[in-house]
């Protein structure tokens, strides 16, 4: 069988439930802070912090500029303190935390062990910081499989400008036609890996599909229906 020489995945909401890994932050946060806090559950603080989360992307209405701004001064204002905790140990608490509590996406774990065992090499493509990004990583079951990651702080680059995609093929020196990329985010990974020759599979359920924008090549509704997409394509 002959297969594609690399296949590339976003990180959040692609190899990462972000909203169960919110959940595990959550209860991290309770054990941490209990002491400090009048009776809170873990599931009233993932309650706020999903809606700063907004799907790991900052909503346009936000006075924010990022997510962890947001939530750690969230948290900070509607929690019932009972010794306070200001914004800038909660955004501390977060950066050091958070990636630690990521959750696997389901089939994910499945898929990337299929995809070792024939030998097809892997990579992440991701916006964010380079360190959170690979504390991510660390913190899934499947991370030996992944010997680097492109982010778009390491390169200096975003999704979906195609040549982030493109700069993550020529690291691997690979052919960025023959690659594949699977994502979420219809704009961000589909378009912007489309646009740099990449094949694509987009992972449906997290963002509507945008009127106007030519369908994906593939859309699954779970990770592991990449696998036949895949390797059929490459028998």
């Amino acid at each position: 069988m002959k297969v594609a020489p690399a296949i590339f995945f976003d990180l959040d909401n692609t190899l990462v439930d972000r909203s169960k890994s919110i959940d595990r932050y959550s209860v991290a946060f309770v054990e941490h802070f209990s002491h400090r806090l009048y009776k809170t559950l873990p599931q009233e603080i993932a309650a706020l912090i999903l809606v700063d989360d907004n799907g790991g992307y900052s909503s346009r209405l936000s006075p924010y500029q990022s997510i962890k701004e947001a939530v750690s001064i969230t948290l900070s204002e509607k929690l019932p303190w009972r010794v306070p905790a200001d914004k800038t140990e909660l955004f501390t608490h977060w950066i050091s935390h958070f990636p630690r509590c990521s959750v696997a996406m389901d089939d994910a774990a499945e898929l990337i062990e299929l995809f070792a065992s024939i030998e097809l090499r892997m990579e992440i493509i991701s916006n964010g910081a380079d360190s959170s990004r690979r504390a991510t990583l660390r913190s899934l079951p499947f991370a030996c499989h992944f010997s680097s990651i492109v982010s778009s702080e390491r390169v200096g680059l975003s999704k979906p400008d195609p040549q982030i995609f493109q700069t993550a093929a020529a690291e691997l020196e690979v052919a960025v036609e023959s690659c594949w990329y699977v994502g979420d985010h219809p704009i961000n990974d589909i378009v912007g890996a489309r646009n740099a020759g990449m094949k694509n599979i987009w992972l449906k359920g997290f963002h509507d599909w945008p009127q106007g924008i030519s369908a994906p090549e593939y859309a699954v509704a779970r990770m592991s229906e990449a696998a036949s997409i895949i390797l059929d394509e490459n028998c």
